[in-house]
């Protein structure tokens, strides 16, 4: 999967991902929802307790101070290990955490 989407293929691709996710919020039971939460939970903090700066814990800690470029590498990054996630032998709950903040960031960078 080419890692170099233009603004109009991430679009497409976070349109689809949230009509999922939509539909993931009405199928999971609330401990489910629980599980998932906790476990991205953890995600974001393994990201800001890492000592060295990176474009996700900047995004964590201040994502109005992305750049529209900065924004636009990174989701393309999440993209690629979300991709590479749904194809891999992990729980779901694992996966269902890590598209928490990769919606998360398609909202922030692409509003409409």
């Amino acid at each position: 999967m080419n890692s170099n989407l233009d603004n109009d293929q991430l679009f497409n691709i976070c349109a689809g991902l949230f009509k999922g996710f939509i539909e993931w919020i009405d199928v999971n039971s609330q401990n489910e929802k629980a599980l998932i939460l906790d476990s991205a939970y953890h995600f974001k903090n393994q990201i800001l307790n890492q000592e060295n700066p990176t474009l996700q814990k900047k995004y964590f800690q201040t994502p109005q101070d992305l750049s529209s470029q900065e924004t636009h590498r990174l989701l393309n990054q999440w993209k690629d290990t979300f991709s590479n996630l749904i194809n891999s032998d992990l729980d779901r709950v694992s996966k269902d955490s890590f598209k928490i903040w990769f919606l998360s960031l398609a909202c922030h960078s692409i509003p409409n």
